[in-house]
């Protein structure tokens, strides 16, 4: 893939999804810039700290099941 080619796909897949923001904006009645502080500075951490918790959770779990086969 040459790098015009790469740089055409990048640039649609940024326009498509920003017109994504646009959409979901639109559906809930609040401006553009309001939706990507929302999803970007609110709900991604949100998610991110749920999937941390999710991790250490499963690790303990892991932990203690091998804790108990060993013995």
């Amino acid at each position: 893939m040459s790098m015009a080619a790469f740089k055409a796909w990048h640039m649609d897949l940024y326009w498509t999804f920003d017109n994504l923001f646009l959409e979901d904006a639109k559906l809930l009645g609040i401006t553009y810039h309001e939706f990507v502080l929302i999803s970007l500075c609110v709900i991604w951490p949100a998610i991110t700290i749920g999937l941390l918790v999710t991790v250490l959770k499963l690790w303990l779990c892991n932990r203690n099941l091998r804790r108990g086969a060993s013995t």
